[in-house]
């Protein structure tokens, strides 16, 4: 027992030796005496997503995807939030597997400056839903409608399981 004890400390503390920086000294990194050096020393900016799209640019992938520009409506009385000024894009799937696909496994989000706007279901924009499973080779057109009038406007095409995003903006 009394050997187990000391095994298992080692074992739980030898995850956070790897965690520590500074390649095996205690220097501390030296830090910067003004704004100008701080800059000249900071690494470059990121660069911008790979997947991020214009509106109306393509996404090429198994699901070939492209969203079009956003065009403003105002809802209908029977729509979900009725009588409500609006924004929507058309978004055109192609089927490039060897496989049916079926385009509910898509989560497409809205956005108004950066904000994430709530779905609008009216008539012909409905989410996707009538989209179905596209089968090899096929293309579709989905229409999604979101809330908010502010700008820019973002829309996000997701699997399900979050893996795989494609960004489309203004």
């Amino acid at each position: 027992m009394r050997r187990i004890v000391p095994a298992l400390t080692i074992a739980a503390l030898l995850p956070l030796a790897a965690c520590s920086s500074g390649g095996g000294t205690d220097t501390p990194a030296p830090v910067p005496a003004t704004a100008d050096a701080a800059a000249a020393t900071s690494s470059p900016p990121a660069p911008s997503s790979p997947n991020t799209y214009q509106f109306g640019q393509t996404h090429q992938d198994a699901i070939v995807t492209t969203v079009s520009a956003p065009v403003e409506f105002t809802t209908s009385n029977y729509a979900q939030p009725p009588n409500t000024k609006v924004w929507a894009v058309t978004i055109r799937y192609t089927n490039t597997l060897n496989t049916q696909f079926p385009v509910s496994v898509l989560v497409v989000d809205g956005y108004t400056n950066n904000v994430k706007s709530r779905a609008v279901f009216d008539g012909e924009y409905d989410g996707g839903l009538s989209a179905g499973s596209l089968a090899p080779g096929t293309s579709v057109e989905a229409k999604y409608a979101f809330t908010g009038t502010e700008r820019p406007r973002k829309v996000t095409v997701s699997s399900m399981d979050g893996s795989k995003t494609a960004t489309f903006v203004e």
